[in-house]
């Protein structure tokens, strides 16, 4: 959840609020459109400070949206990989080698406070799907201020 404040260790340093997740899915061989998009995406969201996570591997909308991130200094992405090692994108700076095949999307869907998904029509069989009884609603910090946020 967004209001989740990192673990006691940082009690005797202040609390705070932890880093929203955003998972990006899609598409592993989209439109150039789509691909313009999902790189645009993450280097947004990675400009507000929030860690971008996707499959992890450097094709399709995964590796667009990862790409987009690196643009941004500091930001932190994570990819959960469906292998037990390698495949993973030059643009990934943590790298979850889970060794699930595609069973690994339960892992992308819990981990994320959001799922975006970009070109969905075009996903395959395996993309992650919403949880069975409905998605989870979060509020969210407006990520800047001013007339145009309103």
């Amino acid at each position: 959840m967004l209001d989740r404040k990192t673990s006691s260790s940082t009690a005797s340093h202040g609390a705070r609020i932890r880093r929203p997740v955003i998972g990006i899915m899609g598409a592993s061989e989209p439109s150039s459109r789509s691909l313009a998009q999902a790189e645009e995406l993450g280097r947004l969201l990675a400009q507000c400070g929030w860690i971008i996570l996707t499959g992890g591997r450097p094709e399709g909308i995964m590796g667009a949206a990862a790409a987009g991130a690196k643009q941004i200094p500091g930001s932190l992405t994570l990819g959960i990989l469906p292998g037990a090692a390698g495949g993973a994108g030059p643009d990934v700076d943590i790298a979850i080698f889970t060794g699930m095949g595609e069973a690994r999307n339960a892992i992308n869907v819990l981990t994320s406070d959001v799922i975006i998904a970009v070109d969905w029509a075009a996903a395959q069989g395996s993309s992650p799907r919403p949880p069975a009884g409905g998605h989870r609603r979060r509020n969210w910090p407006r990520p800047h201020t001013g007339p145009a946020a309103r």
